[in-house]
């Protein structure tokens, strides 16, 4: 019997579904045509979910208010790969993170997936009355603490716009000539330039900016392959934005394959974004007999 590494391309899905029911269509994980959208996905980020979600086949991560009908996160994993990933705790509202172990995915370090929902500026959460700049804030200082574990792959709504703002230090050298007062051991991030169609800041873009720059993350959309124009991710009768993202420690974008917003659709005025990670699998439930792992040699030998 022979044990193998098996290489996949694993596709993650972050999309606000605005509630699990509406009007509308009613308990939306029961309409067919919703959940093809998210099926094809291994692991699957929602916000918005107002109420715990379980899906056939999935592995269930919730993080709902317990007293407000608003909000809420999921994260799905799909239970063949569940074996590598579990729940890290986290006690910010509206957060879920999962731990993707390095020992099951081939990887140097283990990635953290933080599933985030904050609240629009100027709301407040009744419960605890933390406003989404305060989430924000806590979530820096989460990021903080985490990164020393491993990298970094935070997705969900921010309802942050930055526009084109820097997300990075710009010449953050530090030679003689540098006036920013970094240390000597530090090194310089090596971002693309990041575009956007979306050219409106808001209250939320100071916060959202420093949680970058604090922790040296860096946006996807924008400046990744399948997103190089910073597509709007949220479309409103008032006006569209740049407000879901997918963000990673730069030592993870070589693991990135592509991201890309996908096609707007009935069940939410949010757009589901994509995005695809080169790993390989070491499973021991993988196991095939010696004979059948490799070719058989042509009939003439």
């Amino acid at each position: 019997m022979a044990v193998y590494d098996v290489k996949r391309n694993i596709r993650v899905m972050c999309w606000n579904i605005q509630s699990s029911n509406s009007v509308c269509h009613g308990n939306k994980f029961e309409d067919l045509d919703f959940c093809k959208i998210f099926e094809p996905y291994p692991i699957v980020c929602l916000q918005e979910i107002r109420q715990s979600v379980k899906y056939p086949g999935y592995k269930s991560f919730n993080n709902t208010r317990n007293k407000e009908n608003d909000g809420g996160v999921c994260t799905l994993v799909r239970h063949e790969i569940s074996n590598g990933i579990k729940q890290h705790p986290c006690k910010i509202s509206d957060i879920v993170v999962c731990r993707l172990k390095s020992t099951y995915f081939n990887l140097e370090t283990d990635i953290f997936i933080i599933n985030a929902y904050v609240k629009p500026a100027n709301t407040s959460n009744i419960s605890s009355g933390k406003t989404g700049r305060e989430q924000l804030q806590e979530l820096d200082s989460f990021i903080n603490e985490l990164s020393p574990k491993g990298t970094i792959l935070l997705c969900g709504d921010f309802n942050s716009r930055i526009g084109r703002e820097i997300d990075y230090i710009l010449n953050d050298n530090s030679g003689a000539d540098s006036f920013i007062p970094i240390p000597d051991d530090y090194v310089p991030q090596d971002v693309p330039p990041r575009n956007s169609k979306d050219l409106s800041t808001n209250s939320h873009k100071k916060p959202f900016l420093d949680l970058l720059i604090n922790n040296r993350l860096q946006v996807l959309n924008g400046r990744t392959l399948g997103d190089f124009q910073g597509e709007l991710t949220c479309i409103k009768p008032n006006g569209s934005s740049l407000i879901d993202y997918f963000i990673t420690s730069s030592e993870h974008s070589k693991l990135i394959s592509h991201m890309k917003i996908k096609e707007f659709t009935m069940f939410s005025d949010h757009k589901p974004l994509e995005l695809s990670m080169n790993l390989s699998v070491a499973d021991p439930k993988v196991i095939k007999p010696l004979h059948t792992s490799f070719d058989k040699a042509p009939p003439h030998y």
